[in-house]
Protein backbone atom coordinates (compact mmCIF):
# COMPACT_ATOMS: atom_id res chain seq x y z
CA UNK A 1 0.00 0.00 0.00
CA UNK A 2 1.20 3.49 -1.09
CA UNK A 3 0.71 6.61 0.95
CA UNK A 4 0.18 10.11 -0.92
CA UNK A 5 2.51 12.79 0.72
CA UNK A 6 -0.22 15.73 1.92
CA UNK A 7 0.57 18.93 0.81
CA UNK A 8 -0.13 20.21 4.20
CA UNK A 9 3.28 18.88 5.30
CA UNK A 10 5.58 20.22 3.08
CA UNK A 11 3.97 23.45 4.54
CA UNK A 12 3.36 22.89 8.87
CA UNK A 13 5.47 20.00 9.37
CA UNK A 14 8.42 20.54 11.44
CA UNK A 15 11.14 18.59 13.96
CA UNK A 16 11.66 18.81 17.38
CA UNK A 17 14.73 16.76 19.33
CA UNK A 18 13.55 16.12 22.83
CA UNK A 19 16.92 15.15 25.25
CA UNK A 20 16.94 13.15 28.36
CA UNK A 21 20.43 13.16 30.26
CA UNK A 22 20.67 10.91 33.42
CA UNK A 23 22.10 12.36 36.30
CA UNK A 24 23.37 8.70 37.45
CA UNK A 25 24.79 7.04 34.33
CA UNK A 26 25.04 10.66 32.17
CA UNK A 27 23.94 8.67 29.33
CA UNK A 28 22.22 10.53 27.05
CA UNK A 29 18.84 9.68 25.23
CA UNK A 30 17.46 11.37 21.94
CA UNK A 31 14.23 11.33 20.15
CA UNK A 32 13.28 13.33 16.85
CA UNK A 33 9.31 13.90 16.84
CA UNK A 34 7.38 15.72 14.08
CA UNK A 35 5.23 18.46 14.75
CA UNK A 36 2.25 20.39 12.65
CA UNK A 37 1.92 23.46 15.46
CA UNK A 38 4.05 24.47 18.72
CA UNK A 39 1.76 24.34 21.91
CA UNK A 40 2.99 27.25 23.90
CA UNK A 41 2.02 27.52 27.65
CA UNK A 42 1.54 31.13 28.81
CA UNK A 43 2.00 30.30 32.63
CA UNK A 44 5.41 30.15 34.77
CA UNK A 45 5.60 26.74 36.54
CA UNK A 46 7.51 27.29 40.13
CA UNK A 47 10.74 25.37 41.16
CA UNK A 48 10.96 22.95 37.56
CA UNK A 49 13.51 24.77 34.95
CA UNK A 50 16.74 25.44 35.03
CA UNK A 51 18.13 29.34 35.02
CA UNK A 52 19.71 29.13 31.78
CA UNK A 53 18.92 30.60 28.28
CA UNK A 54 19.32 28.76 25.04
CA UNK A 55 21.77 31.18 23.84
CA UNK A 56 23.83 30.05 26.98
CA UNK A 57 23.54 26.08 26.18
CA UNK A 58 24.34 26.75 22.46
CA UNK A 59 27.47 28.51 23.07
CA UNK A 60 28.46 25.92 25.15
CA UNK A 61 27.76 23.14 22.62
CA UNK A 62 29.75 25.40 19.91
CA UNK A 63 32.93 25.91 21.88
CA UNK A 64 32.57 21.99 23.32
CA UNK A 65 35.69 20.29 24.18
CA UNK A 66 36.30 16.94 22.82
CA UNK A 67 38.28 16.04 25.65
CA UNK A 68 35.66 16.91 28.20
CA UNK A 69 35.69 14.49 31.10
CA UNK A 70 32.00 14.87 32.22
CA UNK A 71 30.77 11.41 30.64
CA UNK A 72 33.15 8.85 29.23
CA UNK A 73 32.33 8.26 24.69
CA UNK A 74 31.81 5.13 24.57
CA UNK A 75 29.88 5.47 21.46
CA UNK A 76 31.38 5.74 17.72
CA UNK A 77 32.00 8.95 15.57
CA UNK A 78 28.03 8.73 14.22
CA UNK A 79 26.82 9.65 17.27
CA UNK A 80 29.47 12.27 18.58
CA UNK A 81 26.92 14.79 17.91
CA UNK A 82 24.55 13.58 20.41
CA UNK A 83 27.13 13.11 23.02
CA UNK A 84 28.46 17.12 22.77
CA UNK A 85 24.83 17.96 22.57
CA UNK A 86 24.35 16.12 26.13
CA UNK A 87 27.60 17.49 27.51
CA UNK A 88 26.79 20.56 26.68
CA UNK A 89 22.88 19.92 28.67
CA UNK A 90 25.24 18.82 31.80
CA UNK A 91 27.67 21.85 32.03
CA UNK A 92 24.75 24.10 31.59
CA UNK A 93 23.28 22.40 35.02
CA UNK A 94 26.61 22.94 36.81
CA UNK A 95 27.16 26.80 35.27
CA UNK A 96 23.88 27.34 37.27
CA UNK A 97 24.09 24.97 40.20
CA UNK A 98 24.93 28.62 42.03
CA UNK A 99 21.44 29.66 41.15
CA UNK A 100 20.15 26.52 43.00
CA UNK A 101 19.18 25.18 39.50
CA UNK A 102 15.72 27.98 39.74
CA UNK A 103 14.27 30.28 38.01
CA UNK A 104 13.90 34.13 38.66
CA UNK A 105 9.99 35.40 38.64
CA UNK A 106 9.83 37.70 35.80
CA UNK A 107 8.10 40.48 36.71
CA UNK A 108 7.37 42.11 32.90
CA UNK A 109 4.54 41.56 30.86
CA UNK A 110 4.33 38.05 29.27
CA UNK A 111 5.33 37.81 25.65
CA UNK A 112 5.34 35.18 23.19
CA UNK A 113 9.08 35.03 23.38
CA UNK A 114 8.77 34.42 26.62
CA UNK A 115 6.53 31.50 26.17
CA UNK A 116 9.24 29.95 24.01
CA UNK A 117 12.03 30.22 26.01
CA UNK A 118 9.85 28.67 28.78
CA UNK A 119 9.38 25.85 25.69
CA UNK A 120 12.76 25.28 25.12
CA UNK A 121 14.11 25.38 28.87
CA UNK A 122 16.34 23.23 30.56
CA UNK A 123 14.16 20.74 33.28
CA UNK A 124 15.01 19.03 35.92
CA UNK A 125 12.76 15.66 36.88
CA UNK A 126 13.19 13.92 39.83
CA UNK A 127 12.43 10.59 38.69
CA UNK A 128 13.23 9.31 34.97
CA UNK A 129 13.00 5.43 33.97
CA UNK A 130 16.52 5.19 32.04
CA UNK A 131 17.37 1.71 30.21
CA UNK A 132 20.84 2.45 30.24
CA UNK A 133 21.20 2.00 34.31
CA UNK A 134 18.85 -0.52 34.07
CA UNK A 135 20.58 -2.97 31.82
CA UNK A 136 23.77 -2.36 33.37
CA UNK A 137 23.10 -2.81 37.19
CA UNK A 138 21.02 -6.19 37.59
CA UNK A 139 19.83 -4.60 41.01
CA UNK A 140 18.00 -2.44 39.59
CA UNK A 141 15.23 -0.86 41.83
CA UNK A 142 12.49 0.57 39.22
CA UNK A 143 10.89 2.10 42.80
CA UNK A 144 14.38 4.33 42.90
CA UNK A 145 14.66 5.66 39.55
CA UNK A 146 17.54 8.64 39.15
CA UNK A 147 16.58 11.71 38.24
CA UNK A 148 17.28 13.29 35.08
CA UNK A 149 17.89 16.71 33.14
CA UNK A 150 15.35 17.28 30.11
CA UNK A 151 14.99 19.63 26.96
CA UNK A 152 12.99 20.20 24.01
CA UNK A 153 14.65 22.25 20.76
CA UNK A 154 13.39 22.85 17.44
CA UNK A 155 15.70 21.27 14.77
CA UNK A 156 13.96 21.90 11.52
CA UNK A 157 11.68 24.76 11.03
CA UNK A 158 8.70 24.51 8.54
CA UNK A 159 7.64 27.14 6.05
CA UNK A 160 4.60 28.32 8.03
CA UNK A 161 4.75 28.21 11.61
CA UNK A 162 1.91 27.98 13.83
CA UNK A 163 2.03 28.66 17.43
CA UNK A 164 -0.98 27.61 19.63
CA UNK A 165 -1.16 29.44 22.57
CA UNK A 166 -2.29 27.30 25.37
CA UNK A 167 -5.53 29.13 27.04
CA UNK A 168 -7.28 26.46 28.20
CA UNK A 169 -5.58 24.55 30.96
CA UNK A 170 -6.86 22.85 34.70
CA UNK A 171 -7.13 24.80 37.72
CA UNK A 172 -6.22 23.36 41.28
CA UNK A 173 -9.48 22.43 41.92
CA UNK A 174 -9.29 19.66 39.04
CA UNK A 175 -11.67 22.29 36.61
CA UNK A 176 -10.45 23.31 33.14
CA UNK A 177 -11.05 27.43 32.85
CA UNK A 178 -9.83 29.77 30.14
CA UNK A 179 -6.53 32.03 30.95
CA UNK A 180 -6.68 35.59 29.48
CA UNK A 181 -3.38 36.58 30.03
CA UNK A 182 -2.03 39.34 27.36
CA UNK A 183 0.61 37.74 25.91
CA UNK A 184 2.35 40.22 23.15
CA UNK A 185 4.29 38.99 19.86
CA UNK A 186 6.01 40.86 17.08
CA UNK A 187 5.18 41.08 13.63
CA UNK A 188 8.87 39.78 12.90
CA UNK A 189 9.86 37.07 15.11
CA UNK A 190 13.38 35.12 14.92
CA UNK A 191 13.53 31.63 15.72
CA UNK A 192 17.27 31.08 15.54
CA UNK A 193 17.53 31.32 19.84
CA UNK A 194 15.36 28.07 19.87
CA UNK A 195 16.77 25.68 17.01
CA UNK A 196 19.24 23.77 16.67
CA UNK A 197 21.08 24.78 13.74
CA UNK A 198 23.25 22.36 13.29
CA UNK A 199 20.81 19.53 12.98
CA UNK A 200 18.82 21.00 10.18
CA UNK A 201 21.03 18.64 7.53
CA UNK A 202 19.88 15.53 9.18
CA UNK A 203 16.14 16.91 9.69
CA UNK A 204 15.89 17.77 6.37
CA UNK A 205 17.47 14.26 5.17
CA UNK A 206 14.38 12.59 7.85
CA UNK A 207 11.61 14.73 6.18
CA UNK A 208 12.96 13.23 2.64
CA UNK A 209 12.36 9.78 4.27
CA UNK A 210 9.55 10.66 6.23
CA UNK A 211 7.44 7.51 4.85
CA UNK A 212 9.91 5.52 7.08
CA UNK A 213 7.95 4.18 10.39
CA UNK A 214 11.35 5.24 12.41
CA UNK A 215 11.09 8.74 11.98
CA UNK A 216 10.15 9.05 15.44
CA UNK A 217 12.75 7.59 17.23
CA UNK A 218 15.28 7.60 19.01
CA UNK A 219 17.74 9.44 16.98
CA UNK A 220 20.92 7.99 19.09
CA UNK A 221 21.02 5.27 16.20
CA UNK A 222 20.40 6.54 13.64
CA UNK A 223 22.81 9.53 12.90
CA UNK A 224 24.98 9.15 10.50
CA UNK A 225 28.90 10.21 10.00
CA UNK A 226 27.40 12.79 7.59
CA UNK A 227 25.81 14.41 9.77
CA UNK A 228 28.58 14.50 11.92
CA UNK A 229 30.97 15.78 9.20
CA UNK A 230 28.61 18.38 8.29
CA UNK A 231 30.17 20.74 11.21
CA UNK A 232 32.09 23.81 10.66
CA UNK A 233 34.22 26.16 12.71
CA UNK A 234 31.44 29.38 11.41
CA UNK A 235 28.80 27.21 12.48
CA UNK A 236 25.99 28.62 14.66
CA UNK A 237 22.43 29.72 15.00
CA UNK A 238 21.40 31.98 11.99
CA UNK A 239 18.34 33.95 11.29
CA UNK A 240 15.32 32.31 10.98
CA UNK A 241 12.89 35.30 10.57
CA UNK A 242 9.11 34.87 10.37
CA UNK A 243 6.46 37.74 9.55
CA UNK A 244 3.21 37.45 11.48
CA UNK A 245 0.38 36.84 8.72
CA UNK A 246 -2.58 35.81 10.42
CA UNK A 247 -3.79 35.61 14.24
CA UNK A 248 -6.70 33.82 15.12
CA UNK A 249 -8.63 34.93 18.75
CA UNK A 250 -11.15 33.44 21.05
CA UNK A 251 -13.86 35.40 22.64
CA UNK A 252 -15.67 33.92 25.48
CA UNK A 253 -15.45 31.06 28.42
CA UNK A 254 -14.56 27.27 27.83
CA UNK A 255 -17.68 26.33 27.54
CA UNK A 256 -18.93 29.11 24.81
CA UNK A 257 -17.29 31.43 22.45
CA UNK A 258 -16.55 32.93 19.19
CA UNK A 259 -13.57 32.90 16.94
CA UNK A 260 -12.34 35.55 14.91
CA UNK A 261 -9.26 36.41 12.54
CA UNK A 262 -6.58 39.00 11.61
CA UNK A 263 -5.59 37.80 8.22
CA UNK A 264 -2.78 39.90 6.28
CA UNK A 265 -2.79 40.05 2.57
CA UNK A 266 -0.11 40.34 0.74
CA UNK A 267 -1.22 40.00 -3.20
CA UNK A 268 -0.69 43.29 -4.36
CA UNK A 269 3.08 42.86 -3.63
CA UNK A 270 3.15 39.62 -5.11
CA UNK A 271 1.59 41.46 -8.11
CA UNK A 272 3.76 44.71 -7.77
CA UNK A 273 7.03 41.69 -8.10
CA UNK A 274 5.99 40.87 -11.09
CA UNK A 275 5.21 43.77 -12.87
CA UNK A 276 8.75 45.56 -11.28
CA UNK A 277 11.06 42.18 -11.97
CA UNK A 278 13.70 44.52 -13.75
CA UNK A 279 13.95 46.77 -10.79
CA UNK A 280 13.51 45.09 -7.25
CA UNK A 281 15.41 48.17 -5.65
CA UNK A 282 13.45 50.72 -6.59
CA UNK A 283 10.42 50.36 -4.18
CA UNK A 284 12.38 48.07 -0.86
CA UNK A 285 10.61 51.30 1.24
CA UNK A 286 7.19 50.75 0.31
CA UNK A 287 6.66 47.06 1.04
CA UNK A 288 5.21 47.86 4.10
CA UNK A 289 2.30 49.96 1.86
CA UNK A 290 2.07 46.52 -0.04
CA UNK A 291 0.21 44.70 2.55
CA UNK A 292 -3.36 44.79 3.83
CA UNK A 293 -4.64 43.05 7.30
CA UNK A 294 -8.37 42.05 7.40
CA UNK A 295 -10.56 41.40 10.49
CA UNK A 296 -12.89 38.20 9.82
CA UNK A 297 -15.25 37.07 11.61
CA UNK A 298 -17.70 34.40 10.28
CA UNK A 299 -19.12 36.19 7.00
CA UNK A 300 -18.21 39.91 7.90
CA UNK A 301 -14.78 40.79 6.50
CA UNK A 302 -13.42 44.58 6.83
CA UNK A 303 -9.66 46.12 6.38
CA UNK A 304 -8.39 46.64 9.92
CA UNK A 305 -5.06 48.10 11.13
CA UNK A 306 -1.85 46.06 12.00
CA UNK A 307 -2.18 47.57 15.37
CA UNK A 308 -5.34 45.92 15.81
CA UNK A 309 -4.19 42.68 14.93
CA UNK A 310 -0.67 43.02 17.54
CA UNK A 311 -3.30 43.75 20.29
CA UNK A 312 -5.75 41.08 20.31
CA UNK A 313 -5.44 38.10 22.92
CA UNK A 314 -4.12 35.78 20.53
CA UNK A 315 -4.79 32.03 20.49
CA UNK A 316 -3.42 31.25 17.34
CA UNK A 317 -0.32 32.20 15.56
CA UNK A 318 0.29 31.98 11.76
CA UNK A 319 4.28 33.16 11.16
CA UNK A 320 5.83 33.04 7.55
CA UNK A 321 9.08 32.29 7.09
CA UNK A 322 11.08 35.12 5.20
CA UNK A 323 14.62 33.93 5.83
Amino acid sequence: MTTDKCSTDDVFKGYTLSTFVCLKCFEGCHLVEKFMDLCLPITFKKGEELNCSCDELMKVFYNSNNNDDVINNNNNNSNKVMDDYTKSLIRVVKMNSSNNGRSEKSTRSLDVTDCLKFYTKIYYMEENLCRNCERSNPYFDVNSLPPAIYRQMICHLPPVLVMHLKRFKQNFSGRFEKSCVNVKYPPVLDMAAYCCDYLQEFTQQQADNDNASSSDKSTTSTLTSSATSSRSDNFGPKPFLYNLYGVVEHAGSLCSGHFVAYVKNNNNKKNNNKKNNNNKNNNNNNDDGNYRWFYISDTWVKPTSEEDALSSQAYLLFYEKIC
